[in-house]
């Protein structure tokens, strides 16, 4: 009867011994894919910086990785039409200040745009005025 049980022992080891292996080889897989996954978004996010848009990943995964992604390309078209309107304004801002004849510059304000350094001055002056009476 020992002789049984220890055969039946020996035969649950080598079951646990199979099975911890197998669980071993299936995480050091799922690590390889999850690093692999990191290294992909860590590229798509450095190409974005430098201005390129990369895809590694389908956008009609329903994955958190294919989420990322079109995230990610959604934000670099935001902040690429954020960058051309820009540039637009100072493209387009030279021309105004030639077109109003002043080398001043201009303050934006609520009521509109101030020109000129002395109309500067005053808009600064009352704007202090302004201040010294709400507090006063």
């Amino acid at each position: 009867m020992s002789r049984g049980i220890m055969i039946l022992l020996v035969a649950v080891i080598l079951i646990l011994a199979v099975v911890l292996a197998l669980v071993l080889l299936r995480y050091k897989k799922m690590e390889k894919f999850a690093d692999r996954a990191m290294i992909q978004a860590n590229d798509i996010m450095e190409q974005l910086i430098l201005g390129r848009e990369v895809k590694y990943f389908s956008e009609n995964e329903d994955s958190l990785l294919g989420k990322f992604q079109a995230r990610a390309g959604r934000l670099y078209d935001i902040h690429s039409a954020q960058e051309q309107r820009e540039k637009e304004l100072r493209d387009h801002l030279p021309e105004a200040e030639t077109a109003a004849g002043t080398s001043g510059g201009f303050i934006c304000c609520r009521s509109g745009i101030v020109k000129g350094r002395t109309a500067r001055k005053r808009y600064l002056s009352g704007r202090a005025a302004g201040s010294e009476s709400l507090s006063g």
